[in-house]
């Protein structure tokens, strides 16, 4: 869905397994919108980072 259109990570991280793990560790006050698991710490303002591992990356946030 636009959720996963509009999903986006700066820091993408892949294992060079084939196919690859890739996991987006971008830290930010809430998760990108298709992540599935998201883990926040209790900080003002939150620290939030998705779990979730694909055998790709989302698009760069800033270009």
């Amino acid at each position: 869905g636009d959720d996963v259109k509009s999903a986006c990570c700066d820091t993408c991280l892949c294992t060079k397994s084939e196919p690859p793990t890739c996991r987006c560790v971008d830290v930010g006050e809430r998760c990108h919108s298709a992540c599935n698991s998201c883990v926040c710490r209790y900080s003002n303002p939150p620290k939030c980072q998705c779990f979730d591992t694909h055998k790709f990356c989302y698009k760069s946030c800033h270009n």
